[in-house]
């Protein structure tokens, strides 16, 4: 895999310039962002906790409902942990990071080599690295998110090379990772049709249709169903305005909540963007790298998700659902470094040998910035919270009593005394149907928990009832766990108290 036997001295040493840099990078992005723990990672951490402890494939004991949308992921963490839990540093949540670790390396050894013909540019070997510069990682950072996108570019580069039938196997992977990889693989069916002429043989078609076959038909057997329950469980909370009004899946794109460092690196990379645009208009004919079919189908393929994220879909503005907007935008990022590149480069301004060094060393450095920030930053709050509540409830309540909460994920993950009751409906499917209608308490008068966990101040809508006197009259406060930034209220019913 890293041999390139057809490579100049000049591309060789660029070559292993740039992975050498690569995994610096991801080495530093994953000891920089474990303060991140975001709730949504630890429901796959709860699934695989539960999968390698011979629980099988659920988040509560003894409820088969399907809240996760990567298969993949999570029996790839319930397989690791089986293997290495003997290692006494060995926890999910540490093996969640270093897949991603892995996935980010090899999404951008994949980048690196999809470019392969065109290697008389920089364009190739600086295009991973401003990649990594972008600020959409550090948001699907434990997500399954990275690895999606790792099979989806190893699809890519399947493809660009010739190798059909394992560029269809990769894609049925990526489908496995994450279903809106599906996106990706309709548009590369659709772009070689319309390029080539060529229709999937049947041996494509078998080996996508078998990995996911058998998983569709497991999950029908199983949970009863071949969507996961997040499916409408995330989309009723546009439904219902939990993100506000208009376009939301837009709004949250161009508001900064998308962008690690805030609307500040937004602007700068908009203009740099436009300069991008501007390298396109100018360079269309001249640049053959430009009409690299890589270059056109990550290009459609985000086109395609952002229609119908942002439009059919009007999806909620998770921060994950932009990380792979962050391939099409280093795409056009670094074409005004190419353009910058080859006019000192022709005008013999800057020679190449101090030139280039110079490029890559300013893109690690830029790279640097967010992960060398984090670890400046104490891990989330939210996940601080509800992590030491669930381990006073471990202490507190009695076997077989149940917990409300609208943050799910970390407790479950620590809690093991009982089941865990979703107030928002990804892993308590029959919530989302009341959501619509806007009861908004009804688990807690259908399940009647025996404590509730909310933010504090509760969170509009969901939360509301925790002011109403009905709630207070069935629940008392018993206590508030709070950090700088964030802070968590445990509530518990009156008839349960000591």
């Amino acid at each position: 895999m890293l041999s390139f036997p057809n490579h100049t001295p000049r591309e060789r040493h660029l070559t292993f310039a740039t992975i050498a840099c690569v995994a610096f990078i991801v080495l530093l992005m994953l000891r920089g962002f474990w303060f991140i723990q975001s709730d949504d990672c630890y429901i796959f951490y709860s699934y695989a906790k539960n999968l390698a402890s011979g629980n099988g494939y659920v988040f509560n004991i003894g409820e088969r409902v399907n809240a996760t949308t990567s298969p993949l992921y999570t029996i790839l963490l319930a397989l690791l942990y089986t293997a290495l839990r003997f290692l006494p540093f060995i926890s999910i949540p540490l093996l969640g990071h270093l897949i991603g670790a892995v996935s980010l390396f090899f999404l951008c050894y994949f980048l690196l080599r999809s470019f392969d013909s065109e290697r008389e540019f920089l364009y190739p070997f600086i295009l991973p690295l401003v990649f990594l510069c972008t600020p959409f990682l550090a948001r699907a950072v434990g997500m399954e998110t990275f690895l999606a996108m790792m099979l989806g570019m190893m699809a890519l580069h399947f493809y660009v090379h010739e190798k059909l039938v394992a560029a269809s196997f990769a894609s049925s992977l990526s489908l496995l990772a994450r279903p809106d990889m599906l996106l990706l693989a309709a548009v590369l069916v659709v772009y070689d049709f319309a390029r080539n002429r060529h229709f999937p043989t049947i041996k494509m078609l078998a080996v996508f249709m078998l990995p996911v076959g058998a998983w569709l038909a497991f999950s029908l057997l199983y949970f009863g169903s071949v969507l996961p329950s997040t499916f409408s469980a995330k989309l009723v909370q546009t439904e219902i305005g939990l993100w506000g009004s208009g376009p939301v899946f837009f709004s949250g794109l161009v508001s900064g909540e998308a962008w690690f460092g805030g609307r500040a690196v937004g602007r700068l990379l908009g203009i740099t963007m436009f300069l991008g645009v501007l390298v396109i208009t100018a360079k269309w004919r001249k640049w053959s790298l430009l009409r690299h079919p890589v270059f056109h189908l990550i290009l459609l393929w985000q086109v395609v998700y952002l229609v119908v994220y942002g439009i059919i879909l009007d999806a909620p503005a998770y921060e994950w659902y932009y990380t792979p907007l962050a391939l099409s935008v280093a795409l056009i990022v670094a074409l005004p470094i190419e353009f910058i590149y080859r006019l000192l480069s022709d005008t013999k301004t800057v020679p190449n040998w101090i030139l280039q060094p110079i490029i890559v060393v300013v893109l690690v450095l830029t790279a640097s910035i967010f992960p060398v920030v984090g670890l400046q930053q104490p891990t989330s709050s939210t996940y601080i919270n509800y992590r030491d509540a669930t381990e006073w409830l471990n202490t507190h309540a009695k076997a077989g009593e149940s917990v409300a909460t609208n943050c799910i994920g970390v407790v479950r993950y620590y809690y093991d005394k009982g089941p865990v009751i979703d107030g928002v409906g990804l892993v308590t499917p029959a919530v989302v149907a009341r959501l619509k209608r806007g009861e908004f308490d009804w688990y807690i008068n259908h399940y009647q928990p025996d404590y509730l966990l909310f933010q504090q101040p509760p969170f509009q809508k969901v939360e509301q009832m925790a002011h109403e006197e009905w709630f207070q009259a069935e629940y008392s406060l018993e206590r508030i766990f709070r950090t700088r930034w964030h802070a968590a209220a445990l509530y518990v019913r009156r008839n349960q108290e000591n």
